[in-house]
């Protein structure tokens, strides 16, 4: 494998040429020579970037991106794969309840879904404290809304007075909301991911399997949260997979 200083030099040339033709646009006054230098300092921070996807496809000759562990991004980034003996082991992770809250899921709604799957899976529920300062912007923004909302109502016809009394339950909660996060308490939510993975003699086979799981794995908790699943990849999927081994308890 070329040396990981290659794209420290690459980089360098790149924007060394980007540099003199820079020079060499201001002194002949030649909009050509602008438009090569700036195409110079694009091609400099895409290698810089991307090097590690030029790495694996030139010089590996591989579509897959070793990330840690053992473990490959494939060229789609929405699995991570690797080798275990003479066999191909594939891992796909998919976050639930995207853009919704979701509560506790009851135990027999998890073995309804693994009734109805052959392969293994892994359910994770994972609480995460939320940033107070950006919450508590949050939390203000919704009140004025609320606010602005309800001072135009008009309820002295009585034709607004349900939306009225919705409006100022929901003003409650947030004040109550607020008052607690300003009293030292820490806002957590609850975030659910599913991780499964497919076991090949190849690499295509093991990736589509994942994947195929992992959408049908989707599907099943969409159906049973009534919300909506994302499949991981990039950096997500890899900060699911590294979170995933850092906790399991040795």
């Amino acid at each position: 494998m070329i040396s990981m200083n290659t794209e420290t030099i690459l980089f360098f040339i790149l924007l060394a040429v980007a540099g003199l033709l820079s020079v060499a646009s201001i002194l002949l006054l030649n909009f050509v020579l602008v438009v090569f230098s700036s195409i110079m300092i694009l091609l400099a921070v895409i290698t810089y970037k991307l090097w590690y996807v030029f790495d694996a496809l030139m010089f590996k000759h591989t579509s897959l991106v070793e990330i840690f562990d053992g473990y490959e991004l494939s060229r789609d980034r929405s699995t991570a794969i690797r080798r275990i003996g003479e066999r191909v082991s594939s891992s796909a992770v998919a976050a639930l309840g995207v853009g919704k809250e979701v509560g506790v899921l009851e135990k027999h709604a998890i073995e309804n879904v693994v009734a109805h799957v052959s392969y293994p899976f892994k359910f994770v529920m994972q609480v995460e404290r939320l940033n107070i300062e950006k919450m508590t912007d949050v939390l203000h923004t919704r009140r004025s809304m609320k606010e602005i909302e309800l001072s135009r109502l008009d309820t002295g016809s009585g034709k607004h007075v349900l939306r009225a009394n919705q409006l100022k339950r929901e003003l409650e909660q947030l004040e109550q909301d607020i008052k607690a996060i300003s009293s030292g308490e820490t806002p957590v939510r609850l975030v659910y991911y599913i991780m499964t993975s497919a076991v090949s003699d190849t690499f295509y086979d093991a990736e589509e399997r994942a994947k195929s799981q992992i959408r049908e794995l989707g599907s099943q908790f969409d159906a049973l949260l009534k919300s909506k699943s994302k499949v991981l990849s990039g950096d997500d999927l890899l900060q699911a997979l590294k979170m995933d081994s850092e906790m399991v308890l040795r």
